[in-house]
């Protein structure tokens, strides 16, 4: 069961104190109150709260004291929504320079101050991420974690890099496992707006119906469920990047209205009737050809010039054949495991392999290697999977048997193949045949495969 948010009110008017507690319990908060601020500093240093209702006339310890300790502090603190009877602009300005995240004015509307104290724990939870995000960027990228020394490699490293320091949007092309993320937090941490947050939304696994709740947000009561406002991944990239990921899954009318957000740079809630106007770098990311995609009708061509200001291609594993030896040294390093050496013989069944799975799939067959090491300081071939170890005839060797085949038959059969091996997985399938995941679903009910009967033409 998740743990109720705590929030710690510190107000001496003991009536209004007993009405927010008993409104907060309503909408689900824990709720600890203190009567005057001395109380309540020492509250908030014994157990934390979530958030802080802090009225700012109060005994003992006023709450322009109390927020100015915590702005003495530094670390991490609670968002502060503080309380005053007066309405005075001069000590709510005051206020929100030394950290507070809002301010009501006595008497407050209790629906409109849950409303605000949620935004403000959202906002908080958001900044605290984004504080997590930035200390493993600096750990993350470093001069080394960019790891090869090919020409296709360094080359897409230096269009990163130019690409950084702008505002353009940028397109990450490349198979499945090329390091398309990677490139995407490389592109924020190192642009000037590394210190806003980088919120990621794989289109692929966000189902169509939530798709538009998803990016844009919704309002409460905009249907079933709905039940308080909520900000979109454009709202939470607000200042920061917003990265795309497999935009080429993105269903036809979402497109239109990706399309809008980006050239208006604002967004509209589901349910709402205001546009919201929101400051993100857009970063897209795609394993299928887009161009091709177009040609088809099944991508927008306007949208597809819109994010296709400057791209970079990701090269696959097999055409950065001469990084192998360092990037196995990069891994069993970040591992701890810079004690253990890898045969040269597994070097050379590496630089014959195809890696379909690119630097992901080279990473976790390592990572196995490693578990199956026991004392050994050396990684030989009877620690790799299969298909490494006894791999097929290269693609050019492929001998067309003198009665032909039946094309529809391998194609099935490979399908078959490709789903035996992933236990089923028919996202990991589609990456292993260089489909889409909506490619794959088509053939196997093309085909009937899964329990599926043949696909209607």
């Amino acid at each position: 069961m998740t743990a109720r948010r705590r929030i710690l009110v510190i107000e001496d008017d003991a009536s209004l104190a007993t009405v927010l507690r008993i409104a907060l319990d309503g909408k689900g908060y824990e709720v600890e109150a203190a009567a005057d601020g001395r109380r309540g500093w020492e509250a908030l240093g014994r157990r934390g709260a979530d958030a802080v209702l802090l009225d700012l006339a109060l005994p003992e310890m006023t709450g322009m004291e109390i927020l100015r300790e915590l702005a003495g502090a530094g670390g991490e603190r609670p968002p502060v929504v503080v309380m005053t009877a007066h309405g005075s602009v001069e000590s709510a300005v005051e206020a929100m320079k030394l950290g507070a995240a809002h301010y009501l004015v006595k008497p407050f509307d209790m629906d409109e101050m849950a409303l605000v104290l949620e935004r403000a724990i959202e906002v908080g939870r958001v900044r605290s991420e984004n504080r997590v995000l930035r200390g493993r960027l600096r750990e993350f990228f470093r001069p080394g974690d960019f790891v090869g020394e090919s020409a296709a490699f360094r080359a897409a490293l230096e269009v990163l890099r130019q690409a950084a320091g702008s505002e353009a949007t940028v397109l990450l092309v490349g198979e499945s496992g090329t390091g398309k993320e990677l490139a995407a937090r490389s592109v924020h941490a190192l642009s000037p707006r590394a210190d806003g947050p980088f919120v990621a939304v794989n289109c692929a696994a966000v189902p169509e119906s939530l798709m538009e709740s998803e990016l844009f947000g919704h309002v409460r009561g905009a249907f079933t469920g709905a039940v308080a406002d909520h900000q979109g991944r454009f709202e939470r990239a607000g200042g920061g990047t917003l990265f795309l990921d497999e935009i080429g899954e993105m269903p036809a009318p979402m497109q239109a209205k990706l399309l809008r957000a980006v050239q208006e740079r604002e967004v509209e809630r589901v349910g709402g009737t205001r546009p919201i106007p929101v400051d993100v770098r857009i970063v897209a990311a795609s394993k299928t050809d887009l161009k091709e995609a177009v040609a088809r009708n099944a991508f927008r061509e306007d949208l597809y010039f819109r994010i296709n200001v400057i791209q970079v291609r990701m090269p696959p594993l097999r055409e950065r054949r001469d990084d192998l030896p360092l990037l196995c040294r990069h891994f069993l390093e970040r591992r701890g495991r810079a004690d253990v050496s890898v045969e040269p013989s597994v070097l050379e069944l590496f630089a014959r392999y195809a890696w379909p799975g690119n630097v992901r799939e080279l990473e976790h067959a390592l990572e196995r290697a490693l578990v199956l090491l026991g004392d050994r300081r050396t990684i030989g071939s009877d620690l790799l999977p299969e298909e490494i170890r006894v791999p097929g005839a290269p693609p050019a060797a492929f001998a067309l048997p003198e009665g032909g085949i039946v094309l529809e038959d391998l194609e099935r059969r490979l399908i078959e193949a490709a789903l035996d091996r992933t236990g089923g997985n028919q996202t990991r399938a589609a990456d292993l045949l260089g489909l889409t995941r909506a490619t794959l679903i088509y053939r196997m009910e093309k085909y009937g495969i899964g329990g599926k009967g043949p696909a209607r033409e």
